[in-house]
């Protein structure tokens, strides 16, 4: 880095309106470092929310699978009264019912 900025330095002394260019070089180097920063921290960010959500990502999953067998209960129940009363079942309903889990 002291070698990058010694070479700002001279280029500087030997141009002046190269001081111009200096600056929006500068910020371009200065943006796109904060670009690659943040792709990085977003890179490992991620799967590291996994591993520290773990807990609670699985009790919101489990919460998820209680709502399901209470939904899958009551079709079951609705598929049953209206068997019991003589009406016709659609298929992608039976295969539902029928599939272990």
């Amino acid at each position: 880095m002291h070698f990058f900025n010694l070479f700002l330095i001279i280029l500087i002394h030997q141009n002046p309106k190269s001081q111009e260019n200096l600056k929006m070089a500068e910020a371009a180097i200065s943006k796109g470092a904060e670009i690659a920063v943040g792709l990085m921290f977003d890179s490992i960010s991620t799967p590291l929310g996994y591993i520290w959500n773990y807990k609670t990502n699985f009790e919101n999953l489990e919460r998820q699978r209680q709502k399901l067998d209470v939904t899958r209960t009551q079709v079951q129940h609705s598929v049953h009264d209206a068997m019991r009363n003589g009406e016709e079942i659609e298929q992608k309903v039976k295969s539902w019912r029928d599939k272990d889990y």
